[in-house]
């Protein structure tokens, strides 16, 4: 997977858009990974590719950066530490020092992490190839044959 690859990141936003009525809650508890902060917090639904949505409790000043932290605890496997994508709105939050001020409380973000995802281009692919190998057999027949019918002459 190619974080920097539009189309990728498309098609895998429309594999989890069209997922989206699966979606299963965690449970309905509100999680607080920064509980030891005490200042004014807001909820944001992280749904990872697993279609599992985490309700977090998320202090307000906070950046972009500390986001990204925060939602590699909600990925898809916990084990292993990879890199994760955040989409809110259909738009990729940038990993930055900016303000999380435009997202709302009870917004939902999505957590894309490096893993393979449901695909048809391979399978597209191999059927292309295969049309080409039988037009490329096909011509090596008729080239056989014209061939076979000079040398008969």
């Amino acid at each position: 997977m190619n974080f920097e690859n539009p189309i990728q990141i498309q098609y895998i936003l429309n594999f989890l858009e069209f997922k989206n009525n699966v979606c299963k809650y965690n449970n309905e508890k509100v999680e607080d990974p920064l509980y030891y902060i005490n200042e004014q917090k807001k909820i944001i639904n992280f749904i990872n590719s697993n279609y599992i949505v985490y309700k977090v409790s998320i202090p307000i000043k906070i950046t972009k950066f500390d986001l990204y932290t925060i939602a590699k605890h909600y990925q898809t496997n916990k084990f292993v530490s990879t890199d994760v994508l955040l989409i809110y709105n259909d738009i990729i939050l940038e990993n930055d020092e900016s303000s999380i001020d435009s997202i709302s409380e009870n917004d939902f973000i999505k957590i894309i992490d490096i893993r393979n995802y449901p695909d048809n281009s391979y399978f597209n692919t191999l059927k292309t190839f295969k049309k080409i190998k039988l037009i490329l057999h096909l011509f090596m027949i008729m080239v056989k044959s014209k061939i076979w019918y000079y040398l008969k002459i």
